[in-house]
């Protein structure tokens, strides 16, 4: 199965966005404004089923093939899979902050629901698509 690297490029923008957004949605949540928290809510839900799914088609469908390029720097790689890591970690504390700001959008809460979302990160496309590494990036692609 080939991988489309522009579309994963594109969906990474838009993960980036949606962090973003979900930041600033959870912040004008008024004190005790359950519904409109229930509604925010799920859409950290369905953000974090986006995330995990394309996480995990990176993992099995391009990080295997890219590392085993000889002529590919294994430590941009690497530096992949350690940025998954941490958004894995950031999304198992989310999923402790989430339903407890849902359920009261106490002001408590969503403090410890904000330091919980990290900001949205810029990735590690700006260096792929570096013509040096496109090269490798293609090879997956048609393979």
């Amino acid at each position: 199965m080939s991988v489309n690297t522009q579309d994963m490029e594109i969906v990474h923008r838009a993960f980036r966005r949606e962090s973003r957004l979900l930041m600033e949605l959870v912040a004008a949540v008024a004190p005790g404004d359950t519904a409109r928290a229930k509604v925010i809510a799920g859409h950290f839900r369905d953000y974090r089923l986006g995330l995990k799914n394309h996480h995990e088609g990176e993992d099995e469908l391009l990080w295997p093939p890219l590392l085993s390029r000889v002529d590919l720097e294994a430590d941009i790689v690497l530096r992949m899979e350690a940025q998954h890591e941490r958004v894995a970690a950031t999304l198992t504390r989310l999923d402790a902050a989430v339903p407890a700001w849902e359920a009261a959008a106490g002001a408590d809460e969503r403090v410890t629901l904000l330091s919980a979302l990290p900001a949205p990160v810029r990735g590690i496309w700006h260096i792929i698509g570096r013509p040096r590494y496109a090269r490798h990036i293609s090879r997956v692609r048609a393979a």
